[in-house]
């Protein structure tokens, strides 16, 4: 059962295929192909990790199965993905959750280089008392606590996360930030993911931004960056 296999093929064209050329709905290769999907629409739209009971339900829906007459298929094909370490089975606070062991491992890496940063000292100080003077008496922006808070993060921390929805003010946050590194005399980047959240970020700071694959210079033709870690 190829989908997951050969590049190009989806789920649905080879399950088309697949039974027209006699593959039971219930067979464990049908399963597994359908379990792998289900994940991978997961992460389409941002979860890395699937809830185990909420992708059964999903699988079977998609599969065409009867949770009531093909649970056992179920668990043999999760089983089977399990042994042949094309899935992770992770236990966190009572609950199960799934995952393809790719992204288990990138997430894995990046968190162990995240650490290795947060862990290595800065060749940079600032004395966070004074700023915090400054940001009370000098920013021409009202700032409220949690944004101070977050500046001083900034400067506390080799990585900081900035999180907030809409209209909660973290372009504001930024464009004080980046105005506190131009007059300490830093110098910085501004890139984003992707070319539309660079030009908003553009437009938000009044700063130039580029993606993170302009930044590093990627390179189509060895399919790597020619600026390193």
């Amino acid at each position: 059962f190829p989908s997951h296999d050969i590049r190009g093929v989806g789920f649905k064209t080879a399950d088309n295929i697949a039974q027209k050329l006699g593959f039971l709905k219930e067979s464990t290769a049908r399963v597994k192909a359908g379990i792998l999907f289900t994940i991978q629409q997961s992460t389409s739209i941002g979860h890395i990790y699937q809830e185990l009971a909420t992708l059964k339900n999903l699988a079977f829906h998609l599969l065409e199965l009867d949770p009531a007459l093909h649970t056992s298929c179920m668990k043999q094909a999760l089983t089977q993905l399990y042994n042949e370490d094309k899935i992770k089975l992770i236990h966190y606070k009572e609950e199960y959750f799934i995952t393809t062991s790719m992204l288990y491992h990138t997430e894995k890496n990046l968190a162990n280089k995240f650490l290795a940063i947060a862990i290595h000292p800065s060749k940079f100080s600032v004395d966070l008392q004074k700023m915090y003077q400054q940001l009370e008496t000098q920013t021409k922006i009202e700032l409220h606590e949690q944004q101070i808070k977050g500046i001083l993060q900034c400067f506390s921390s080799k990585i900081s996360v900035i999180t907030g929805g809409p209209g909660t003010g973290k372009t504001t946050l930024i464009t004080c930030l980046l105005d506190i590194l131009e007059q300490e005399g830093f110098t910085f980047k501004l890139a984003a993911p992707t070319g539309r959240a660079a030009k908003r970020m553009m437009e938000g700071t009044k700063r130039f931004a580029c993606t993170i694959h302009r930044l590093l210079e990627f390179d189509a033709g060895s399919m790597g960056f020619n600026f390193n870690d």
